[in-house]
């Protein structure tokens, strides 16, 4: 799936709906022109909520639309602000005015605004967004910069449209509207009656927002931001701060990188999919780690959300550890990693990644682990990962069945330990199959046939196919246990060990699955 949502949230800073300040009042205004926009007093009191999502739903095409109506004089429903002291707080509009100060400041994502925000870091995927959105509009509407140097020579300007255009942005403003309340609490309440009506917010934005302040709200967003930008662990003190920091950038690394690239080229895929937009797949990720029983953000009254909070930060660090425990059993090289390659276990068969296949090969490994499994797991694993490359529809049509997110993931779990099982007893391919066949609980993974289309040119996930079905086909493999190796989940094995005299010397040496090397080899060899 290409990503294809351009991240403004740089463009006006959040603030604490609740904090105290003193500036000049601006309810007075009720117009904001482009040069408003530029450099006017207003724009630099401008704040979104904490609590808001961030600002990075709309597609190019939907910035560049914003921006072409507001040249063009059309019609652009008013800004809502609210201000409380200094800080004057979009209540709604964040995604108007920030598509808007994007083209004034010629920054959609990769600009000095946004570097500033992230402390420099930014995701691939990010700032090809950023560039297909500059193209667009540089390409027909033009940028700001060439709108000002052109209304220097009004006169010479030959394209009629261009000079309508010039002549209109100097008297065009967005109008605005003033949310009357008195105190926080009653704007916060106008921010999510306007929102959910306006622009539908989804259950798990509704839930991370309305428990902003919650565990794995905070752990949630850390992690998804790489422990840079909007700092909502910004109350916590400085040791807590950092230890967060550290940890949010170590798990995004561990998830995300290296980028993910479509189609498909490369086996270093990463184990997390798209790093980018992707804050429910995270939330759920450190919820089920957790074990939290997620909340019904219906029923979130004061009292409930209070209770919810993380008051020192130190359970949002814990939940953090957590999830950095369980990355070290998913990927990488150290001695309890079993390393899952993402392509058997994370992605279809076209290259897509399955948040659902993620969370529950953790919860199988978990499973493992508790049931003192792990070393019948590693003996039968070639054969496991075999069935699974080969019968990839079956986890499709788990989601499919079963719906998206976390409401795959208990099913997935049941049919893994199903295959292992199988596997264990001595099944192959076939009989493992017909196994489930005649099993009414697993009958649903027969049901459906996938019809590839055909077309003169190959699509994405065709061209990712084949490099997946090439990659099945000449794996590296673990020198002991002969499952899949991914490439940051790679030891070096002493086939003969130091202690029995073997050398560091590359005819010693075989690549093997941390957890295989540290542990599987010698308690298969006792066995």
């Amino acid at each position: 799936m290409t990503i294809n949502v351009v991240n403004l949230d740089a463009m006006i800073p959040r603030a604490d709906f609740t904090a105290e300040s003193q500036g000049q009042n601006f309810s007075s205004i009720n117009r904001l022109s482009i040069t408003d926009l530029e450099q006017g007093f207003l724009i630099p009191t401008l704040k979104k909520p904490d609590f808001q999502r961030e600002t990075k739903d709309w597609s190019p095409t939907k910035v560049y639309d914003l921006i072409r109506t507001f040249v063009d004089g059309e019609l652009i429903p008013a800004i809502i602000l609210w201000q409380t002291g200094g800080n004057v707080f979009v209540i709604d509009g964040a995604h108007r005015l920030s598509a808007l100060l994007a083209w004034v400041r010629n920054d959609y994502g990769d600009g000095e605004s946004t570097k500033k925000f992230t402390g420099i870091f930014l995701p691939d995927e990010q700032k090809k967004v950023a560039d297909r959105t500059r193209s667009l509009i540089h390409g027909d509407l033009g940028s700001y910069a060439d709108f000002k140097v052109a209304s220097q020579k009004l006169q010479s300007i030959s394209d009629p449209l261009l000079g309508e255009r010039i002549k209109r942005l100097g008297s065009r403003a967005l109008d605005v509207q003033w949310v009357p309340a008195d105190n926080a609490k009653a704007a916060e309440k106008s921010f999510f009656k306007i929102n959910e009506v306006a622009t539908p917010l989804d259950k798990t934005e509704i839930k991370i927002l309305k428990a902003r302040t919650s565990p794995s709200a905070i752990a949630s967003r850390a992690i998804i931001n790489r422990g840079v930008g909007h700092e909502y662990w910004k109350e916590f003190k400085d040791t807590v701060r950092t230890d967060i920091q550290q940890l949010a950038k170590n798990l995004y690394d561990s998830l995300f990188l290296p980028p993910l690239s479509e189609p498909h080229k490369s086996a270093d895929m990463p184990v997390g999919g798209h790093g980018y937009n992707t804050l429910p797949f995270v939330f759920d990720l450190v919820n089920s780690t957790n074990h939290v029983t997620v909340f019904d953000a219906a029923k979130l009254d004061e009292t409930a959300i209070s209770a919810l909070a993380d008051k020192d930060g130190a359970q949002t660090v814990q939940y953090l550890k957590n999830v950095e425990k369980l990355m070290e059993r998913i990927t990488g090289p150290s001695s309890v990693s079993i390393g899952p390659h993402p392509a058997v276990y994370f992605y279809t068969r076209g290259g897509a990644f399955q948040p659902s296949a993620f969370l529950a090969t953790a919860e199988f490994l978990t499973w493992l682990e508790k049931n003192n499994e792990l070393i019948a797991f590693c003996g039968v694993r070639k054969n496991f990962e075999t069935f699974l490359i080969e019968h990839k529809e079956f986890l499709s049509r788990t989601v499919h069945k079963f719906g998206a997110g976390v409401r795959s993931v208990t099913p997935m779990v049941e049919l893994l330990r199903k295959i292992f099982a199988c596997q264990k007893g001595g099944m192959n391919v076939p009989e493992t199959v017909e196994s489930l066949r005649t099993d009414p609980k697993f009958s649903y993974v027969f049901a459906g046939i996938q019809i590839e289309a055909k077309s003169g040119q190959f699509g994405r996930n065709t061209k990712s196919a084949a490099f997946l079905k090439a990659l099945f086909e000449n794996p590296i493999r673990c020198s002991i246990c002969g499952g899949m190796l991914h490439g940051k989940s790679i030891s070096i094995d002493h086939v003969t060990d130091k202690k029995d005299g073997g050398l560091a010397t590359t005819a010693n040496a075989a690549v093997a699955h941390g957890y295989c090397n540290s542990t599987y080899k010698y308690k298969r060899i006792a066995a």
